[in-house]
């Protein structure tokens, strides 16, 4: 009899032991699925979509680059802003704009690759805009980076717009270098630099991962992921 009560025992223990061991392995498998879940999320979000540029778009783009260093070189009264742009060098999708005549005038280089070209989306039929980023100077020794909106419209209509990222901190800088981490239909997230008061120019305190929406012809602020300090 007293046989059969330890059998007993020792199956309920063995059962008990199988039973947690069962939970713990759901609960792993549910962790898991959940970081899953949230990694697919996260890729949906931060994967951009890339673009380049066809060759009547690229014409177009260039024409209004060329002007843009003209204007730049009119405003700093160069002697040779009549002279006009050009495209000093094109290798491998990669543009450098200048000034005709001027080695140290307004320029502008522009990479008609993955890294610089990405397609949003927009409620208005018929719009087909893509996301341009350069780097340009007005003459001297800075130069910044530059962000453009170009909407594609049928029959080979363009329309390009400078855009303005709004600084999500007091002082992001002069000329703040950003960077696109995600886009999203017509969600854009940059990373840009916040300075404090006493920060160098070249090193900025911390960096915000900071959620934009384009709409209206803007970007507009929606709110700020995370804040990454340097």
């Amino acid at each position: 009899m007293r046989n059969i009560i330890y059998l007993f025992v020792i199956l309920a223990i063995y059962s008990c032991s199988n039973t947690t061991k069962n939970n713990e392995i759901n609960e792993n498998e549910d962790a898991l699925k959940l970081e899953a879940e949230k990694a697919e999320t996260a890729k949906e979000i931060y994967d951009p979509v890339y673009n380049q540029l066809n060759s009547d778009e690229l014409v177009f783009v260039i024409d209004y680059f060329k002007q843009w260093v003209v204007e730049s070189a009119k405003a700093i009264e160069s002697e040779n802003w009549s002279k006009g742009g050009q495209v000093e060098s094109s290798k491998d999708g990669n543009f450098s704009i200048t000034l005709k005549g001027e080695e140290y005038g307004p320029y502008v280089n522009f990479s008609n690759n993955h890294d610089n070209i990405f397609s949003i989306e927009m409620q208005e039929l018929g719009h087909q805009p893509k996301i341009l980023t350069n780097i340009e100077a007005g003459g001297g020794t800075a130069e910044w980076q530059g962000i453009y909106l170009l909407d594609i419209l049928p029959n080979k209509n363009y329309h390009i717009t400078a855009l303005e990222i709004p600084c999500p901190c007091s002082n992001c800088g002069d000329n703040p270098h950003f960077e696109m981490v995600g886009l999203q239909k017509n969600q854009i997230t940059f990373s840009m630099p916040c300075f404090r008061d006493d920060d160098p120019n070249c090193c900025p305190s911390s960096n915000k991962e900071v959620l934009y929406e384009f709409s209206n012809g803007k970007l507009k602020l929606v709110r700020t992921i995370r804040t990454i300090s340097n």
